[in-house]
């Protein structure tokens, strides 16, 4: 992924008052594995992502290319 990801990781984080560590038990993994992610120290494998950005009620695009996302592509050409 990039540092892009762990940026975007970090604010969806931030947003929903989840803990590292409630994202971890949700996706089956320790609090040491979502803090790699957001510090773009290691990546997670697909099944981890989408478990996460489901618990995060967010969609897996917005956290691996927001462009692709619709909504979030009008947010981005609203702001140009």
């Amino acid at each position: 992924m990039s540092q892009e990801f762990a940026d975007r990781l970090r604010a969806i984080i931030r947003l929903s008052g989840k803990t590292q560590a409630e994202i971890g038990d949700a996706v089956g993994l320790t609090q040491a594995s979502v803090s790699k992610w957001v510090r773009d120290l290691g990546e997670p494998k697909v099944r981890e992502l989408l478990l996460m950005a489901r618990y995060l009620g967010t969609p897996v695009s917005f956290l691996i290319d927001p462009e692709t996302d619709p909504v979030n592509r009008a947010i981005i050409e609203h702001r140009q």
